[in-house]
């Protein structure tokens, strides 16, 4: 696979901390170091975010496995069928300077601009610190993510119900099974 760097962009920081996500949400490795592959994903509602997590690769690899094969090959099929992947998959020529920005303008899936979500969903591939062109970055749309969320098995939800008990603190009254709390970036 053909991959370019770029630096991270404050958008894929921690709305925490105004810095880079420094360790990862599970098993708590250090992010920075430049050789552990890692993940970042964020909820947004308008402009702010209400979600966010870095994780490894290799705990992400962990949970996704634990999803259900129902739910992986749904949300595979669902992807593969929907979204133009064809600039991103094997990434076959050198991305501009601009083209970070440009994936993340608009939804992977149906392009519905991010500036019409109401809530999206944004997830990068980083390694140490630069974010690399892959087949992320990538915003799923609130439409979307409704769609995918249909797909998703009871097992899954319970999973990722589990997962975001384990690592966040919400507050009260906040729907863990909502369309919006689901592993569709993963």
């Amino acid at each position: 696979m053909h991959r370019r760097e770029h630096e991270i962009t404050k958008f894929f920081y921690s709305e925490e901390t105004d810095q880079p996500f420094r360790n990862c949400i599970d098993c708590d490795c250090e992010l920075l170091l430049g050789d552990v592959p890692y993940t970042v994903q964020k909820v947004f509602v308008r402009d702010e975010a209400v979600f966010e997590y870095a994780m490894c690769a290799t705990c992400a690899e962990r949970l996704r496995a634990e999803l259900s094969t129902e739910t992986q090959l749904a949300y595979q099929q669902f992807l593969f069928s929907s979204a133009d992947l064809s600039n991103r998959i094997g990434l076959v020529r050198e991305p501009d300077e601009h083209e970070l920005d440009e994936w993340i303008e608009s939804c992977m899936v149906c392009h519905k601009p991010r500036s019409e979500c109401y809530r999206f969903s944004l997830c990068g591939l980083l390694t140490g610190a630069k974010i690399l062109l892959a087949e992320f970055p990538a915003i799923v749309c609130d439409d979307c993510e409704k769609e995918l969320s249909e797909l998703t098995s009871k097992e899954t939800r319970d999973r990722w119900d589990r997962f975001v008990e384990e690592n966040f603190d919400g507050p009260p009254g906040v729907e863990m099974d909502s369309p919006y709390s689901q592993p569709i970036l993963i």
